[in-house]
């Protein structure tokens, strides 16, 4: 039997974290997955206190589950969608760590997210656009060992007033 992510006895464990104000319920089906959990999250991801959440995912390990079934594959679902289903947990928690980056970076509330490196300068925020292996991370390394202020390699974060932050 397949099991969503609606209160099935598959998901007895679990953690709530927010990050730039996106909320998030992360439920499993083995406690030991849970540790795993500092790895996969965002950067700035605190632990959170909320009663209700913007997203639920639901990773479940294969093998013996709380809910008395023999799962015989790994799956995470993102709500009710499935977002993988496979016999390595390890690519599960890969796609759970994507789905998260990806969820903040197009949802968050007050910021705006690019793809991009950033780094500042003088009090200046510099802003490197670019796809994936065009060279952002390298440049971005090259203007750290020229003195510049690490924000990220991955997204750069503009509130409303147009001031980058961290990543």
């Amino acid at each position: 039997m397949l099991h969503d992510t609606t209160g099935s006895a598959c998901f007895e464990w679990s953690r709530r974290i927010a990050s730039f104000g996106r909320r998030f319920l992360i439920r499993t089906n083995d406690p030991d997955l849970l540790e795993l959990l500092p790895g996969l999250l965002p950067p700035l991801a605190v632990p959170s206190t909320a009663a209700s959440f913007d997203r639920t995912f639901s990773l479940r390990r294969p093998g013996p589950c709380p809910c008395g079934a023999e799962h015989g594959s790994a799956t995470l679902f993102g709500g009710r969608q499935m977002l993988f289903r496979g016999p390595d947990v390890a690519l599960a928690c890969l796609r759970l760590r994507t789905a998260l980056k990806l969820d903040v970076a197009e949802l968050a509330r007050r910021r705006v997210f690019l793809h991009a490196g950033a780094v500042a300068w003088d009090g200046l925020g510099i802003v490197i656009p670019g796809g994936t292996m065009s060279g952002k991370t390298t440049l971005v390394r090259e203007l750290l060992r020229a003195g510049a202020l690490y924000y990220s390699d991955e997204y750069a974060v503009v509130d409303g007033r147009g001031c980058l932050h961290p990543y």
